[in-house]
């Protein structure tokens, strides 16, 4: 069977052509890359460089890029665990990451230990090897911030890759 979490609403709001501060786009989104049938990503927002362009238009969840975001830049998304001792594949970035467990318990299994994040429980998570394993009964959701990062190493991610 097939784990369906529930959707995410995503608000994204700028400015109107008059400048005044306004809603862009109010809608739930779906996962746009199913790992398999026990992780899903579903990709929030990106930027393509740091600073970010404010001017930039169009909705900048279609410019995928694989796991890490582009070159400078930035991405949001979450990342969804069914239950029952589903194992992510080990993986490593070159990335910063911000991460916030909102729903269930997940643990994130380094070389040294197992640390477990329960719902609030907050980590950053440096280029480091890890894997993502839903030990629980329920569904695991986290959410992400990966901010581009130096320096480059072999056997990270990068554009466009997937987690092995």
């Amino acid at each position: 069977m097939t784990f369906e979490p529930r959707p995410i609403r995503r608000i994204v709001l700028g400015e109107n052509p008059d400048g005044q501060s306004c809603v862009i786009s109010d809608a739930e989104v779906m996962p746009l890359r199913r790992i398999d049938e026990k992780f899903l990503s579903t990709h929030l927002w990106l930027t393509d460089r740091s600073p970010a362009d404010l001017r930039q238009t169009g909705d900048l969840r279609e410019m995928v890029t694989g796991t890490v975001p582009p070159a400078g830049g930035s991405r949001i998304g979450v990342l969804d665990i069914a239950p029952g001792n589903q194992r992510y594949p080990l993986h490593k970035t070159d990335t910063v990451d911000y991460l916030i467990c909102l729903e269930g318990e997940v643990d994130i299994e380094l070389a040294d230990r197992t640390v477990t994040l329960r719902q609030g429980d907050c980590a950053v998570q440096s280029g480091t090897d890890h894997r993502w394993v839903n030990r629980g009964t329920t569904p695991a959701r986290i959410v992400f911030v990966m901010i581009d990062a130096e320096p480059k190493r072999p056997g990270s991610l990068g554009s466009g890759e997937q987690a092995r």
